[in-house]
Order: C-alpha cells, then sequence, then structure tokens
C-alpha cells in the first residue's frame, strides 16, 4: 500500500506545477531582449506611457540617453515626468505625434536613429 501511494504522489509531483516556473523562464527567453538595443519592434516592446515601470521602460531611458538626449538621467526603469518629457521632445523632433506614448511609430524612429547612430 506504501509503495502505490509513494509512486502515486511521486506522479503527481512529476507532472503538477514544478515543471510550470522553467517553462514559463524559457517563453520569457524568447523575447528578444535587445542588448545592444537594436532591433526594437512593437512585437518585442510594449507600449509605454506615463506610470510604466520595468525592463523596457530603462531599456527605451537608455536607448534616448545614447542617442542624445541627456536630461534623461539615469536608467531607473520608470517612466514618470522626466522620461515623459523626453519622449514628447524625441516625438517633437522626429516629426511623430507629440502624445508621450511609446508605441510602434516611437519605437520604428528609435531604433531607426539607434542603428544609425551605432551602425546597426
Amino acid at each position: 500500500m506504501k509503495k502505490i501511494i509513494i509512486a502515486a504522489l511521486a506522479a503527481t509531483i512529476a507532472t503538477t506545477s514544478f515543471l510550470a516556473p522553467a517553462k514559463a523562464m524559457a517563453a520569457e527567453k524568447k523575447v528578444t531582449y535587445a542588448t545592444n538595443m537594436s532591433y526594437v519592434t512593437s512585437t518585442t516592446y510594449p507600449t509605454l506611457r506615463l506610470g510604466s515601470t520595468g525592463t523596457y521602460v530603462a531599456t527605451l531611458q537608455s536607448m534616448l540617453y545614447d542617442i542624445g538626449y541627456r536630461t534623461i538621467g539615469a536608467a531607473d526603469g520608470i517612466f514618470g515626468p522626466n522620461t515623459d518629457r523626453v519622449v514628447r521632445a524625441f516625438q517633437s523632433n522626429n516629426h511623430l505625434s507629440v502624445d508621450g506614448i511609446v508605441g510602434p511609430l516611437t519605437w520604428a524612429k528609435l531604433n531607426q536613429i539607434y542603428g544609425e547612430k551605432f551602425g546597426q
């Protein structure tokens, strides 16, 4: 009886959520994190706006800084008023709709300029 219970328990453990975190991590790695900040597209990066936070915001901030928008300061991953102001300046300077929202067109233009500057 003990062997049956142990076997059932082992089977349950083997087929449950222990593998879920590994699968989730593997799925996350499929997203293209641009370590050299190139090839940013709307399919790999989400729309960002005032209040957004995280890795994508830090990437945006780093890219803006690298192409000359130095007033953005250090990349902290928080899309606050300063990031909003710099995004709007970038949009205005590049004849984009000035709304402070980093969507497909803003990402594409940012990627284009970044690639031209750094030869990618």
